[in-house]
This record gives structure tokens, sequence and C-alpha cells, in this order.
């Protein structure tokens, strides 16, 4: 049975990938920071850590393996970054990251994948922010099998 992380999911997107894991007979453990309480059943395990804290982050994490990731709460690099530096990649398939389409420049255009990013000053740093973190999985495109989507 493929194992599956998915950060995030008591709310919006992330109980709505959380469910559907379960659903389709995955066996799925997700991290939050422990605030909100899921009202979701059929889970393996809900971590709760700080993932920011990379010592709690590399604890909660130092026995697990995942094929599938599933990032609905990265803000930013160090968010990504600090993940993978805490978590064993022998077993990885692919790494999902939610990104946004706010990391695309200003156009009165319709976006496609190769669109310029950076500031969008309607964005400001979360745009940016979100960016940096793509930036990051796309040095580590050899390290790291990804996929990023990004909803507008």
């Amino acid at each position: 049975m493929k194992q599956v992380l998915v950060m995030g999911g008591t709310e919006f997107v992330g109980k709505a990938f959380l469910q559907q894991l379960i659903n389709l007979g995955y066996s799925v453990d997700f991290l939050t920071t422990g605030r909100r309480r899921s009202t979701i059943s059929g889970y393996t395990t809900h971590i709760k850590c700080n993932r920011k804290k990379r010592s709690d982050l590399t604890a909660a994490l130092k026995h697990k393996q995942y094929h599938y990731i599933v990032d609905i709460s990265a803000y930013d690099k160090e968010d990504v970054e600090t993940l993978f530096l805490s978590i064993n990649r022998t077993k990885l398939e692919r790494y999902l990251f939610l990104s946004s389409g706010s990391v695309y420049c200003p156009s009165d255009t319709i976006f496609l994948e190769d669109s310029p990013r950076g500031e969008n000053s309607h964005w400001g740093k979360y745009g940016l922010n979100k960016k940096e973190a793509e930036d990051f999985l796309i040095s580590k495109a050899n390290e790291i099998p990804f996929v990023i989507f990004r909803p507008p």
C-alpha cells in the first residue's frame, strides 16, 4: 500500500485531498499544528507539530517514509526546504506542491505554465514567497520528483 503524507488537511483544499486519498485506499498521514481538530476519519496518523521548526519536524517524521507528499501548507522556500531536510526520501515517488497563480507577473493574457514569474503587486510577498519555494524545487529537480500546481 502506498504511503502518503499530506501537509495540512484540516481545512479547505487540504481536507479535500486528505478525504480523497483515504477514499482511494491510500495509507495517509497528515501533519498540522494541531490547532484545529480533524472531522475526517480513516487516516493513519495525525502528526501534530510546527513544520517551521526543523528539530520538531525531524523528530515527528524520523521513522516515516512516504511514496507521495501533498504539500498544501508551504508558504515559502524555508517551509519546503525544512521538510526535505527532515524526511527520508528513499521511497519518495512524487512531491506535489500547491503553489499559486500569484507567482506570475501581471499580464493581460492568459497565463501559461512558462509565463514569466516574478513580482506581482496584487499579491505582494505572498506571491514572491511561493515563487521562491518553486525556485527551490526547480533547483533540486535531479533530487526531488515534483509537480507544481498553480491554481488562480
